[in-house]
């Protein structure tokens, strides 16, 4: 599967701020969320699980990068948990289920 959600980056005390319809949480927290639910669009779709995919720790110097080659910051989740169920809770930078990459 692929998102692509697309973010503007602010400066916010030195450190990146991540505006857009799909940035949540305060400033110097942001994550997006990916849901997974059954049924179409909305009113019909209905969520059973959510994984919380935290911005926070991405730098200035990942996102420079990222803009002078033109290319984005990729991120890489298994979807699966243990069980066999789709990924929920948060992704971390640290996770081993996350990888995130300059393309």
């Amino acid at each position: 599967m692929v998102f692509t959600p697309d973010f503007r980056v602010t400066d916010f005390d030195g450190v990146p701020n991540f505006i857009g319809p799909y940035a949540q949480g305060p400033r110097d927290e942001r994550f997006f969320y990916l849901s997974w639910g059954r049924g179409g669009s909305t009113p019909t779709f209905q969520m059973f699980r959510r994984l919380k995919v935290h911005l926070s720790h991405l730098t200035w110097k990942q996102i420079k990068a990222a803009t002078r080659r033109g290319e984005p910051l990729r991120i890489a989740i298994d979807m699966t948990d243990r069980c066999g169920q789709p990924l929920c809770g948060s992704a971390w930078p640290d996770d081993p289920a996350v990888s995130w990459t300059l393309s």
